[in-house]
C-alpha cells in the first residue's frame, strides 16, 4: 500500500524501485529548489502543482508543495522529511511493532505517531480522533469504496490490517474479526453490481408474434442481450444489430 501511495503521489514515477531523496537538511516549512532532490523533476505533476499528503486530503495527493504553479521552489510537508529521513513523526524507526486494534463495530484504534501510517490509515476510513500516541478512526462503506475508487483492493486494505495487528489481535483466531473482513470485501463487491453492455433498441411491434419471431432469431444468433415480453421491447449487441435488421426487413417483404 505504502507504495501504491507513492506512485500515485507521482514520486516513483516509472520505477518502484528509486525515491526522491533530500539532498541538503531542510526545516519543515523552508523551501528548496528542485535541485535539492535526486528525482526532483519527476515531482512535478502535469498540471504543475503538488499539494501535500495528510489523512484528510487521502491519497490523490502529492508530498512537496510549490508556492506557485510555475515555482521551481518547494516546501516539503513533515510526511516528506519522515519518508526522506526514513523516521517516524515521533523521531524513531518507521519500523514498529503491531499497533493497529480492530472492533467489530468497526471502530480503528491505532497506537502510532507516525504521520505515514496514519496518512495510510486514512486512505480507507474516517479520522475520528487524534491524541499524542493514538488515533481512532471509523472503517465506513464511504471511505472503503473511495479507497477502491482511487485503486485500492479489499485485499489491501484486510492485509494492512492483518500484518499491523497489536500483540493483542494476535492472540485471538482469526486475527481480524470477519464481520470486519467480510464487510469490507462486500463493500468491494457493491461496485460491480451493475454491468453495462452496449445494444441496439428494438420496441413498437405491431404484433406479439412479429416480436417473438425476431426475438427467436437474435437468441438463435447469439446477439440477444435484453428483452422484456410485456413491453415488446428487445435489445441486440451492435454487431449483431446488422443481421437482425435484415432478417427483419425481409420478413416485412415477404409479408
Amino acid at each position: 500500500m505504502l507504495l501504491w501511495l507513492l506512485e500515485r503521489s507521482g514520486i516513483l514515477g516509472g520505477s518502484s524501485k528509486q525515491l526522491p531523496v533530500l539532498n541538503t537538511w531542510v526545516p519543515w516549512g523552508e523551501k528548496l529548489g528542485v535541485g535539492a532532490l535526486c528525482s526532483g523533476r519527476d515531482l512535478v505533476s502535469q498540471e504543475g502543482r503538488c499539494r501535500a499528503v495528510t489523512p484528510e486530503r487521502g491519497p490523490s495527493a502529492f508530498l512537496f508543495c510549490p508556492f506557485q504553479r510555475k515555482s521551481r521552489r518547494y516546501y516539503p510537508t513533515r510526511l516528506a522529511i519522515n519518508l526522506s529521513s526514513g523516521v517516524s513523526g515521533a523521531g524513531g524507526t518507521a519500523h514498529q511493532a503491531g499497533f493497529i486494534v480492530v472492533e467489530t463495530n468497526y471502530r480503528l484504534y491505532a497506537y502510532t505517531e507516525s504521520e505515514l501510517q496514519i496518512a495510510l490509515i486514512a486512505l480507507f476510513s474516517e479520522m475520528l480522533y487524534r491524541f499524542p500516541n493514538m488515533v481512532v478512526a471509523q472503517v465506513t462503506r464511504e471511505s472503503v469504496q473511495q479507497a477502491i475508487a482511487s485503486g485500492i483492493t479489499a485485499q489491501q486494505i484486510i492485509h494492512f490490517l492483518r500484518t499491523r495487528a497489536h500483540p493483542v489481535m494476535l492472540k485471538q483466531t482469526p486475527v481480524l474479526p470477519p464481520t470486519i473482513t467480510d464487510q469490507i470485501r462486500l463493500w468491494e463487491l457493491e461496485r460491480d453490481r451493475l454491468r453495462f453492455t452496449e445494444g441496439v433498441l428494438y420496441n413498437q411491434f405491431l404484433s406479439q408474434v412479429d416480436f417473438e419471431l425476431l426475438l427467436a432469431h437474435a437468441r438463435e444468433l447469439g446477439v440477444l442481450v435484453f428483452e422484456n415480453s410485456a413491453k415488446r421491447l428487445m435489445v441486440v449487441t451492435p454487431a449483431g444489430h446488422g443481421d437482425v435488421k435484415r432478417f427483419w426487413k425481409r420478413q416485412k417483404h415477404s409479408s
